[in-house]
């Protein structure tokens, strides 16, 4: 349940709040299963869901002091190497990005994806989903919509075998309406074809959408009706501002909806 809700924009918690969101968002699936694992350190947090893919296993929330910084990444990534798992380090806006790059790139990993966190005040949000036939959105609770929920991601990716293990472990969870967490799957002619994930928290609405790639023909508007909907269940719940975690041959399609640039996170490998 959430504590509060942030409601001026010349908060200085803004960037601080934007993280959280997407901190708090990464860890929700495997801080809850039993066999994923879990580390909050003092200085960073290490996640391992023990499937194979860069795309679930990572570090964030770094906040390592220069005395240790080259000390603390090495051991980091011989535990992966130990378990033979690849990750991403995740870095975050208000992490020390100059520093942590550096030492992460002396240390073999790459930076190989940035996403581009995009802001919308929702008090002027007046945008309308329009009917595309044959479309439909659903909430996944149940574990086969969860599962489509994998299949929309593992669509054409050569990660498909890993993708699908995680959601299909995913699946097993208890979910509910009230969960800060909330998966909507996008069905073509009953066909999964795009997910949203929205997560409330940190007093944000912070959310991604993605399109399985047999249907990217039609990203621009699969993505602008899925997120006309999740923004909307967001400000009935009195949210105030909605953050993006955007692609970047997504920013195009949101700043058409309002938003605008805000701040980034850079993924290595």
């Amino acid at each position: 349940m959430r504590n509060w809700i942030l409601r001026d924009q010349s908060d200085d918690h803004l960037i601080e709040a934007i993280e959280r969101n997407s901190i708090e968002h990464m860890l929700f699936f495997a801080s809850r299963h039993p066999e994923m694992y879990v580390a909050v350190k003092d200085d960073f947090i290490v996640v391992n869901t023990k499937i194979a893919s860069h795309f679930f296993n990572y570090v964030c929330a770094s906040r390592f002091i220069p005395e240790n910084i080259e000390s603390r990444i090495q051991k980091t990534i011989e535990y992966f190497k130990g378990k033979d798992l690849p990750f991403s380090w995740v870095v975050g806006p208000t992490m020390p990005q100059d520093m942590l790059s550096d030492v992460l790139t002396k240390l073999g990993l790459e930076k190989t994806e940035q996403n581009h966190c995009m802001l919308l005040n929702l008090h002027g949000f007046r945008k309308k989903a329009r009917y595309i036939p044959g479309f439909r959105i659903q909430q996944a609770l149940t574990k086969s919509s969860i599962q489509d929920v994998g299949k929309v991601y593992a669509n054409g990716s050569s990660n498909k075998e890993h993708i699908e293990k995680y959601f299909a472990k995913v699946s097993k969870l208890a979910f509910h309406g009230s969960d800060p967490i909330q998966l909507f799957v996008g069905y073509i002619d009953e066909v999964p074809a795009v997910v949203g994930e929205l997560y409330l928290g940190a007093g944000i609405a912070g959310f991604k959408c993605f399109v399985a790639e047999q249907f990217e023909d039609r990203n621009k508007e699969l993505i602008t009706d899925l997120t006309i909907k999740m923004l909307l269940k967001a400000r009935e719940q009195s949210y105030h501002f909605a953050v993006a975690k955007s692609f970047k041959e997504q920013c195009l399609i949101y700043k058409q909806l309002g938003f605008k640039k805000y701040c980034e996170f850079s993924r290595f490998q």
